[in-house]
C-alpha cells in the first residue's frame, strides 16, 4: 500500500469535476538571464514576461510604475515594444489570466481618440477600433467625452472582462507587448524541435495535459497521481504568475483542479 504523504488530500472526490494536468520537463537550453533584444536573438520572451503564440506580455502593476495612458505607451515604447492591443477572444483569454492571477483589475489598453477626431478610436499604430475587427466592449461603452481625449481601459474578473474608456491622465497598471515575427524566427540559432505528444499542451518548454474524468465524481488526489505517474509525469507545479495565467486560460470550464502542492 502506498503511504499517505503528509497533508495529502482525503479519497473524497469533489462534486466538482476534478482536472488532472501533467507537467514533463523538457531539456531546452535556454539563456540563463534573457533581456528584451533576446526577442530578436532566440525568438523566446525574457524573464518576467509572459508568451502567449507569437507574442511576450509584461504587466506592469508596481504602484510606483503606474502611469498615465501616455506614460504607460512612452514606457512600453522605450523598450522597444507597444501599449496592449487585443487581436482576438484567445488573447483576451490570456491577458485576462494573467491579470486575475495578479490581482490586477484595470489596465490601459492601446487605443484612443484625439482633440482632431475626437468620435473616432484608434490603436496606437493608427488603425481603427471598429466592428470590423474583434472589439469587446463593456455594457454602455465607448462613452466618449466632448472636448477630453478618452483612452482604452480593459477590465478583468475572474469570470469575465471587457473593454471601456476614460480619463487618459489616470494613473492605472499596464501591460507592454512584443510580437516575435517570422523573420526573427528565422534569425535564430538552429534549437533541437520540441514536440509534445498528441492531446498535450507546450508551454515554456514543458508538456502539459489537461484531462478530465468520465464522470462527474471526479478524480481523487491519489488516482490523478497515478495517472500522471504512468504517463511518465508528475501533477503540475505552479511556479510563477506566468504559468498561473497559462494553466487559468486552459481550465477556463472546470471549478477544480489538481496540482503537487498539497
Amino acid at each position: 500500500m502506498q503511504e499517505k504523504k503528509k497533508g495529502e488530500p482525503s479519497h473524497e472526490t469533489s462534486a466538482y469535476e476534478r482536472i488532472r494536468q501533467i507537467k514533463k520537463n523538457i531539456q531546452i537550453n535556454e539563456l540563463s538571464n534573457p533581456t528584451l533584444e533576446n526577442i530578436i536573438n532566440t525568438g523566446t520572451c525574457p524573464q518576467g514576461w509572459a508568451q502567449f503564440k507569437n507574442e511576450c506580455f509584461q504587466l506592469v502593476s508596481i504602484s510606483s510604475l503606474k502611469d498615465s495612458w501616455f506614460g504607460a505607451k512612452t514606457y512600453c515604447e522605450n523598450q522597444n515594444t507597444k501599449l496592449l492591443t487585443i487581436l482576438s477572444s484567445d488573447e483576451e483569454g490570456f491577458v485576462q489570466s494573467m491579470m486575475v492571477s495578479q490581482q490586477v483589475q484595470r489596465a490601459w489598453l492601446g487605443f484612443s481618440d484625439s482633440a482632431a477626431k475626437p468620435d473616432i478610436l484608434s490603436w496606437i499604430d493608427g488603425s481603427l477600433v471598429s466592428a470590423g475587427n474583434y472589439t469587446h466592449w463593456d455594457l454602455n461603452y465607448p462613452k466618449l467625452t466632448k472636448n477630453r481625449t478618452d483612452c482604452g481601459i480593459f477590465q478583468a474578473g475572474r469570470i469575465a472582462s471587457a473593454w471601456s474608456n476614460g480619463y487618459c491622465f489616470t494613473s492605472l497598471p499596464f501591460i507592454c507587448k512584443a510580437t516575435i515575427t517570422t523573420d526573427v524566427v528565422q534569425k535564430t540559432t538552429p534549437r533541437p524541435d520540441v514536440h509534445c505528444d498528441p492531446g498535450w499542451v507546450l508551454f515554456n518548454g514543458q508538456c502539459y495535459y489537461f484531462g478530465a474524468s468520465q464522470n462527474s465524481s471526479g478524480y481523487s488526489w491519489d488516482d490523478a497521481q497515478r495517472f500522471c505517474y504512468a504517463a511518465n509525469g508528475d501533477l503540475t507545479t505552479i511556479s510563477n504568475a506566468n504559468e498561473q495565467a497559462f494553466i487559468n486560460s486552459k481550465c477556463k470550464k472546470y471549478y477544480n483542479y489538481w496540482s503537487h502542492a498539497n
